[in-house]
């Protein structure tokens, strides 16, 4: 029996800035209640702890104290601002930004800093009033977009039509001179109809970066609104896509469950500067290199199988954590193999056995061998019974004519043989008295 270890994180509720436009309560309403609703909040029953905030109060706000920013149609930043955005991000946090009018113009957004943190820069304004542009996700295996699975055919994305977006350029692939810049391209998730890039991602770091280059600001009222995604008639794809695009952001780079021979790799707090302990299955302790950059620790030695733990510092103040590394799914597959799969791992040369009995059959022949204790009885019997033919097949053969001889007579023809004894010797020798005997002198030396 296989045993599959596990290792989960219960953390605080997570909490998320909204940064809007002024006047942020109407620009960024949509967007705070789509991720956090009131109703919910009130109830403590919210899965994130959402705080809006307008775009002027935002350079004096600490961002330290949150896990995801959400930026609603910003205006240009300075290159100071992206720059400091890229470095939390790099942390292991997530960035969501909705690109929309307040964009102005490319000249003005776009900025050495930006494209290094958004991975790419605004190109044009891309219009279609028709109506007849949309989102239309080609394929759901990303796994921002998992949720939608189960309802692909009939998410109505028509009836929330784009009628502007912005074209976005990702930077070039890494090449000299991007590497010398530290640009690194952003990925398309999401398209238009129309094939332009709707969602894209741009991993900085430990943390992500997730663009949409369409605003979710602006009221179905405005003339010069930009799309009804978020004021269709019951907008829940936008709902989905304000969650799972943040969620994906903020899901940091921890692997808190890999496969034994991989390494692990988990943040620890910032403020961190005791060493920190990694504790195996076994309860051997080495210590961890700690990445002062990135803020990271990466665990390589994860051959043995079981739960991991990371300690520092003592039990007041101190830090704890863990993963759990498993066996890999095919080495407790005990499924049955079929034959085809059985020749292409051993061989075609391979016998294959199909029933008990031809198992013990093969496994005789490869391990003990033939029997041959009975063909070597056999050999041995026939050659007694030829040993037998050949030894009675050159005696002479006995010559029955005669009548056979009697013991007796051959005592009589044996007794008449012995030559005569003389009377004289015959005769018995008379026994001398005892005194006669006694009379007799003993001998002298």
């Amino acid at each position: 029996m296989f045993a599959r270890y596990f290792s989960v994180e219960v953390d605080a509720t997570p909490r998320v800035l909204v940064v809007a436009s002024e006047p942020a309560d109407r620009t960024g309403r949509y967007v705070a209640e789509a991720i956090a609703p009131a109703a919910l909040a009130r109830d403590g029953r919210g899965r994130l702890e959402c705080s809006l905030l307008g775009i002027n109060d935002f350079r004096e706000q600490a961002w330290d104290d949150y896990d995801g920013i959400v930026l609603v149609d910003p205006p240009p930043l300075d290159d100071r601002t992206w720059a400091e955005l890229g470095d939390w991000v790099r942390f292991g946090r997530g960035l969501v930004v909705w690109l929309g009018p307040q964009a102005a113009t490319p000249e003005a957004f776009n900025t050495d800093e930006s494209r290094r943190t958004l991975g790419g820069e605004l190109a044009r304004i891309w219009r279609d009033e028709s109506g007849e542009n949309f989102l239309s996700p080609r394929q759901l295996d990303h796994p921002m977009l998992s949720v939608f699975r189960r309802v692909a055919d009939t998410v109505p994305w028509q009836d929330f039509p784009v009628y502007r977006h912005w074209e976005f350029v990702v930077n070039p692939a890494a090449d000299a001179a991007a590497a010398r810049q530290m640009l690194t391209p952003a990925e398309p998730i999401i398209a238009y109809r129309d094939g332009t890039p709707a969602v894209l991602e741009h991993t900085l770091g430990q943390g992500t970066v997730v663009v949409i280059t369409t605003p979710a600001s602006q009221p179905a009222s405005d003339p010069e609104t930009w799309n009804l995604l978020a004021t269709g008639f019951e907008p829940w794809p936008f709902v989905v896509l304000a969650n799972e695009s943040l969620l994906h952001a903020m899901n940091t780079r921890e692997e808190h469950n890999v496969i034994t021979g991989q390494p692990a790799v988990l943040r620890i707090p910032a403020d961190l500067d005791a060493p920190v302990v990694v504790q195996t299955p076994a309860d051997d302790e080495f210590p961890a290199a700690i990445d002062p950059q990135q803020r990271t620790v990466t665990v390589s030695a994860t051959r043995e199988p079981g739960n991991y733990r990371l300690l520092a510092g003592g039990d007041v103040g101190g830090f704890r954590g863990g993963f759990s590394a498993n066996l890999p799914s095919a080495a407790t597959d005990c499924r049955r193999l079929q034959a085809d799969e059985a020749v292409e791992l051993f061989g075609a040369d391979t016998p294959v056995a199909r029933t008990g009995d031809e198992i013990v059959r093969e496994v005789a022949l490869e391990r003990v061998g033939t029997e041959l204790s009975g063909w070597l009885i056999i050999l041995v019997a026939m050659l007694m019974a030829g040993d037998w033919m050949v030894a009675n097949r050159f005696y002479a053969r006995r010559d029955d004519s005669q009548p056979p001889v009697r013991p007796s007579d051959d005592f009589e023809s044996s007794r008449d043989a012995l030559p005569a004894v003389p009377p004289s010797a015959a005769r018995p020798r008379k026994r001398q008295p005892a005194a006669e005997l006694a009379e007799v002198g003993d001998f002298e030396d």
